[in-house]
């Protein structure tokens, strides 16, 4: 993989999987740094997940795992993510120790973390890890959502010092992002429906981009030109609710 060191949003990431391209992925990633350093480091093959925890006086409390879908090689850009984690009890216990163990080793004694952990053939391994909540409206909608946990208030009070709610899934539901990734050209149409605005499962929906827009090609998380968030029973169900509303937006690009 190759990337820059000082970056966000799937900016610069590029898998590099032929000698022949080294130049490119060299000079995508030099151009998405703001420091002009890039990182190579090995290319984990498996599935992507966050962890979002809180740490209190030394102890690191995991609030939710985050499933998270992306487009594939060479950007890899995150176009949904959803909670609750579908993956087994036994590799979520493993992801845990491997996230609680990360924020131990690099001394985080209070406050957020997002981790992000690529769950391999070889069990959970970190790919990188931001003392900070998680963005993407995992924080904001989708653990609140997902857990009726509260990590924005829950961060504030630790913040000034008041003694925080319950930090357990009290909730037990699953909710969903899905973002609607731009292509080239100039968006002609964008309208969402009526029934999709008012539906009961719906969080929030939005388009980012206006009519007119001449729109790039997709490759970062800042490519995107809408969202749809969604509640459901569990993360799947909400999950195939954002993939059936989204079909329902009108987007026209030419």
């Amino acid at each position: 993989m190759v990337k820059p060191i000082d970056s966000s949003g799937s900016r610069g990431i590029f898998l590099l999987e032929d000698d022949n391209k080294a130049k490119i992925a060299y000079q995508h990633a030099l151009k998405n740094s703001k420091s002009k350093t890039i990182l190579v480091e090995e290319y984990m093959q498996g599935e992507e997940v966050s962890v979002e925890t809180l740490t209190v006086n030394g102890e690191t409390h995991v609030i939710a795992i985050t499933d998270k879908i992306t487009t594939g090689a060479p950007h890899f850009i995150e176009h949904a993510h959803k909670i609750q984690s579908n993956k087994s009890e036994i590799i979520k216990s493993d992801i845990e120790k491997v996230a609680i163990a990360a924020n131990k080793a690099l001394s985080i004694e209070s406050g957020p973390s997002h981790t992000e952990i690529m769950v391999t053939s070889e069990g959970p391994k970190i790919v990188e890890i931001g003392a900070r909540l998680g963005g993407d409206f995992i924080t904001s909608h989708l653990v609140k959502y997902a857990t009726g946990i509260d990590i924005i208030e829950a961060y504030l009070k630790q913040s000034v010092g008041e003694p925080l709610a319950n930090l357990k899934d009290h909730l037990n539901k699953g909710c969903a992002v899905h973002f609607i990734q731009s292509k080239p050209g100039v968006l002609k149409t964008a309208n969402i429906p009526e029934h999709i605005l008012n539906h009961p499962q719906v969080i929030e929906v939005g388009l980012t981009a206006k009519v007119g827009d001449v729109l790039g090609e997709a490759n970062s998380s800042t490519s995107r030109i809408g969202h749809i968030i969604c509640q459901a029973d569990d993360s799947d169900k909400a999950l195939e609710l954002c993939e059936e509303l989204i079909k329902e937006i009108e987007i026209v690009i030419v």
